[in-house]
């Protein structure tokens, strides 16, 4: 369902996004992954738990993570910019 007709993500779908320190994509640094919850878990942040990665895959910070991440999303990853925080198109 992803991001195709406003379909909601099901519980524990995940999005993971590599993060680079150079244009080339060559220097991995670290990964976020998004986690859809339950309906209820963190409605200010649509129900996605966040999680920061080293490139080593070691937890950084997980969780509600509003100042780091929910809070660019949601003005740059909902609607019409994206779908649901996740900045693909509706």
């Amino acid at each position: 369902p992803y991001g195709t007709d406003n379909k909601p993500f099901p519980i524990g779908a995940m999005v993971v996004k590599p993060e680079y320190d150079d244009e080339n994509c060559k220097d991995l640094i670290g990964y976020t992954v998004m986690r859809k919850e339950a309906a209820g878990y963190w409605p200010a942040g649509r129900d996605w738990s966040w999680h920061e990665l080293d490139a080593k895959g070691v937890v950084r910070q997980t969780g509600k993570l509003d100042k780091a991440c929910v809070a660019c999303h949601v003005t740059h990853c909902a609607p019409p910019n994206g779908f649901d925080l996740t900045c693909t198109p509706d």
